[in-house]
């Protein structure tokens, strides 16, 4: 990058990344619009412990070596997981923060979704996410959590609301 600008801090969850290859939910290629919009002026936030980007690499990292060369997809995927430098935050969410968010999101095996939901809150990202079950469905609760722990109010989203967002919504 040579004009030194600051990329925009983004949480994306692998979901968004995973959902690009489902066209029942990637209506109108809307995630592959969004990604190319975000592509030059934001940058994927991750966390100090590296669970987030552990997850991409466990769930996309062979999907893409496997995916077909002609498919535009596998190109945007390799950009965001393989080759877009992402920003790792340097403070650790507190106990007090990381409690509150486990007690919404409950279920032992979502500690990534917990890591997502942590990281933006800590750096005031914006969090897109397609997981309705334990993030969407918790946006309230987990909104007055952040708030609880006097952290700035982050935007809890799915690809399509951020595809209106930044791709409508814009100037």
């Amino acid at each position: 990058m040579t004009d030194n600008k600051q990329l925009i801090p983004i949480v994306i969850d692998t979901s968004v990344f995973i959902h690009i290859l489902n066209p029942q939910i990637n209506e109108g290629r809307h995630i592959d619009i969004l990604l190319a919009r975000l592509a030059s002026t934001h940058q994927l936030q991750i966390d100090k412990a590296g669970k987030i980007d552990l997850e991409y690499k466990r769930k996309l990292v062979e999907a893409i070596k496997n995916m077909d060369e002609q498919r535009f997809e596998k190109y945007t995927l390799q950009f965001w997981i393989l080759i877009k430098e992402k920003n790792i935050i340097d403070i650790e969410p507190s106990e007090q923060l990381r409690n509150g968010i486990e007690k919404i999101i409950n279920d032992k095996t979502k500690s990534v979704d917990r890591c997502l939901v942590a990281t933006a809150a800590l750096t005031t990202a914006d969090l897109i996410t397609n997981d309705g079950v334990d993030i969407l469905n918790n946006a309230s609760d987990l909104h007055k959590e952040i708030k609880r722990n006097k952290l700035k109010k982050i935007k809890l989203m799915n690809s399509q609301a951020a595809h209106t967002t930044y791709c409508i919504n814009t100037n």
